[in-house]
């Protein structure tokens, strides 16, 4: 039987995971270990920027603005108020922003010996992994630069 992958050939891009650590002189600088794929294992990432657009439409819509008298110049002056969230929901949000842009990994386990499974939970899990999340943010870099890169070459042509 003939069968056919329906999911986007284009989306996300496999990022061999590298190990990294902060330097202890300067914690801004961070350290990147050599690159073993098939120790380290290669992770299916997408961009988090629909994601993010998406999320922001959504958080326009719960803004609501008053006027409010400005005592320096007496003007009447919009101000907009957005609802404030807790560290829990902050979290809560990230984790599924890990859900969204992880799609797939191989070569992957947990100490002990045991392969980690992609789900939902495990990816949440991954997200409140420090050396993780900045495997994450550098491999969301690259791939905004690398749509940067894109849109410079289609706005050329």
């Amino acid at each position: 039987m003939l069968e056919f992958d329906l999911k986007d050939p284009g989306e996300g891009i496999w990022f061999p995971y590298r190990q990294s650590e902060v330097d202890p002189d300067d914690r801004e600088k961070i350290i990147w270990k050599d690159v073993n794929e098939k120790e380290n294992g290669k992770f299916h990432i997408r961009s988090i920027e629909p994601y993010i657009e998406e999320r922001l439409k959504k958080e326009s819509k719960l803004t609501r603005y008053e006027f409010v008298l400005n005592p320096k110049t007496r003007a009447m002056e919009r101000v907009a108020f957005t609802p404030e969230k807790s560290f829990d929901e902050k979290m809560e949000e990230t984790q599924v922003m890990f859900v969204y842009a992880i799609l797939d990994w191989e070569g992957v386990g947990v100490k002990g010996g045991s392969v980690l499974e992609v789900s939902d939970e495990n990816k949440k899990r991954l997200a409140r992994n420090p050396e993780f999340v900045r495997f994450f943010d550098d491999c969301q870099k690259k791939l905004k630069e690398q749509s940067s890169e894109y849109k410079e070459q289609s706005e050329k042509n």
